[in-house]
């Protein structure tokens, strides 16, 4: 699967916001499915980025923020 690089797409925003949370946790394991978990590592969420869909990574910032209230900056902030 090729990555795109480009820094602009959804893809990019995306993957860029996922690894904004995996830096914030400090690379920390996430479970983002009752059967799947990302590993704990800096190298471990970078193959998640690299080899997922942008649907899937768009599932783990979803359930981020139902789990651990983590706000992206792909969401709308409410006022």
């Amino acid at each position: 699967m090729k990555i795109c690089t480009c820094g602009n797409c959804e893809e990019c925003r995306v993957r860029e916001a996922l690894l904004e949370f995996a830096r914030q946790r400090e690379y920390a394991a996430f479970e983002w499915l009752p059967s799947s978990t990302i590993v704990g590592s800096e190298q471990g969420w970078n193959a998640f980025a690299r080899t997922h869909t942008v649907r899937e990574l768009f599932w783990v910032l979803h359930v981020a923020r139902e789990s651990e209230g983590y706000v992206s900056g792909l969401e709308a902030v409410a006022h």
